[in-house]
């Protein structure tokens, strides 16, 4: 958590970078079921919630899928 606290703090790193698949960091941290990383990112201007990949599956409904209710 600390780690993702300082990585935010840089300008230069990209919160709403994507991989090959469209999944930003947001994706990734709500598959995952890291409930404060994913508060953190959303706390974040210009984070999209609403992105999907390339399945077309948000952080929502990728998190609904695996059970992370506190997530969700």
């Amino acid at each position: 958590m600390k780690q993702v606290r300082l990585l935010l703090a840089v300008e230069a790193v990209d919160t709403t970078s994507e991989d090959i698949h469209h999944r930003t960091p947001l994706w990734w941290a709500a598959a995952g079921g890291h409930e404060a990383i994913v508060q953190l990112l959303l706390d974040v201007d210009g984070i999209d919630p609403n992105s999907s990949d390339s399945c077309n599956r948000t952080p929502l409904s990728i998190a609904a899928a695996r059970g992370y209710e506190a997530v969700v």
